[in-house]
């Protein structure tokens, strides 16, 4: 809690350390319900570290389809096993703030692709046909998914192996 008053002090962020955190309230907030919860916690989430064998691109603008998007490539999530678990681990509680269910959210992403501005667009990787979150965006990418938003605009990073 150091670390949060000093950041807090420093930056003038986290207004309210005290916000109501779980996992019920961000799905009251959000507008999932029961059946889609159960949904969010039966589809697998996976955590995927690039192997040293693959080749990295570049990144492009394309729509995705959140389908695809399988999970995180991230070193330091490691015990998500589902979507619901996912949405749990988001501790950044401003997309929550702002947007209230499906539909508002989704407008606040299509204000993004509408910008044809890139810059802070999340970022992803495909491999193997799949989609996992690479950099910036993992809240707004994990919030779309759960709410059921069908695609989003990110930069894609495709991998392909050199083998």
């Amino acid at each position: 809690m150091k670390l949060m008053s000093a950041i807090q002090e420093q930056f003038g962020c986290y207004q309210n350390l005290d916000i109501d955190r779980s996992i019920d309230n961000k799905l009251n907030i959000l507008g999932i319900n029961s059946e889609r919860k159960a949904l969010l916690k039966s589809i697998r989430c996976r955590i995927i570290e690039i192997p040293k064998d693959y080749d990295q691109g570049e990144y492009a603008l394309e729509i995705i389809d959140l389908d695809d998007l399988n999970g995180y490539c991230r070193i330091v999530i490691s015990n998500i096993e589902n979507w619901l678990e996912g949405l749990d681990d988001l501790y950044k509680f401003v997309n929550f703030d702002r947007y209230k269910g499906k539909q508002q959210f989704e407008q606040f992403l299509n204000q993004i692709e509408n910008s044809m501005d890139t810059f802070g667009l999340p970022e992803v990787i495909e491999l193997d046909g799949f989609y996992y979150i690479a950099g910036n965006g993992k809240h707004r990418l994990t919030i779309a998914k759960c709410v059921g938003i069908d695609k989003v605009p990110v930069l894609v990073k495709h991998i392909r192996s050199n083998l």
